[in-house]
């Protein structure tokens, strides 16, 4: 059987040093991995994602991507974008890779194929050390290897299933396990707060997060409290007013502007881990991008 070592912890998004990452025979040692988190592809080897995580997946095209079953810790499906190729019980030797994943979403589409006890492991394009951890996995494309990882702990991948959904803004997805809470007198931060036009009760105490202004399904301005600047059709690229936004103010100023039609996505300040809904909002500051918030019932 295979020797599979995980020591599954309680979720905590962080970064861990691998003392080995092992398929097969052969080992990548010291590795430096994401675990359940975002971040810059440069500043890692690998990603480890595991099933039912909520939260943001790095966007990384031309990636590789192996899911591991831990149940037996075998190699289930792979994602070969380097070569275009997909690997799975029907397709032990490789396919062409065009059915089953897009090159520029290679890693997104990946994590949308997670079950429960599987988890994935993203080797990166432009990763560290000149995308050693993705040459790695490249030179190890074996459906149905043993794979091994010590010295990491991530949340035990959920092994029932489970609902995931996300919010998208502009292609970019965050996913999100439950529904976004809405207007409702929220006193504990969370990752993404809806109010609309007309809500009447008490707004988050909350400085330097992110909020939207939507309507018709498209951002019409934005009120950017980490930085203090303003964005609408008249300033897409944004301008510093303190008449319009300021760090401390942000949320009651974007919500003092709403009309009718209009509703708030906010991000606040330390609602995430990382902060990363709040930079998730912060990479889509701009005039007329599309939103979808998903419902659950």
């Amino acid at each position: 059987g295979a020797d599979v070592v995980f020591n599954l912890a309680e979720f905590e998004t962080s970064t861990k040093s691998m003392n080995a990452f092992t398929i097969g025979s052969n080992t990548f040692y010291g590795a430096t991995v994401l675990n359940n988190g975002y971040g810059k592809a440069s500043d890692y080897d690998f990603a480890v994602y595991s099933y039912g995580f909520a939260g943001r997946v790095i966007k990384n095209g031309w990636s590789e991507a192996f899911v591991i079953d831990l149940t037996n810790g075998t190699i289930v499906r792979i994602f070969d974008g380097v070569n275009n190729k997909y690997y799975d019980a029907d397709n032990t030797t490789g396919v062409a890779g065009a059915d089953y994943f897009a090159l520029a979403t290679v890693s997104i589409d990946a994590f949308e194929t997670l079950k429960p006890y599987e988890i994935m492991v993203l080797g990166f394009n432009g990763g560290m050390n000149g995308n050693a951890g993705r040459g790695f996995l490249v030179g190890n494309r074996t459906y149905g290897a043993t794979a091994s990882v010590t010295n990491i702990e991530f949340n035990n991948p959920l092994t029932e299933a489970t609902t995931i959904k996300s919010i998208v803004v502009d292609g970019d997805k965050y996913y999100v396990s439950s529904a976004v809470k809405e207007d409702e007198a929220v006193t504990e931060i969370a990752p993404f707060v809806i109010y609309h036009y007309g809500f009447t009760g008490t707004l988050l105490s909350n400085s330097h997060g992110e909020a939207l202004v939507i309507k018709d399904g498209k951002i019409v301005r934005v009120y950017d409290g980490a930085n203090g600047k303003y964005y609408d059709a008249d300033n897409t690229a944004g301008i510093q007013d303190a008449t319009k936004c300021t760090a401390a103010g942000y949320l009651t100023e974007a919500f003092a502007s709403l009309t009718e039609g209009e509703w708030l996505l906010v991000a606040p300040n330390n609602g995430s881990a990382g902060n990363a809904a709040r930079g998730f909002l912060l990479d889509h500051r701009a005039i007329g991008k599309d939103v979808t918030v998903p419902t659950f019932e």
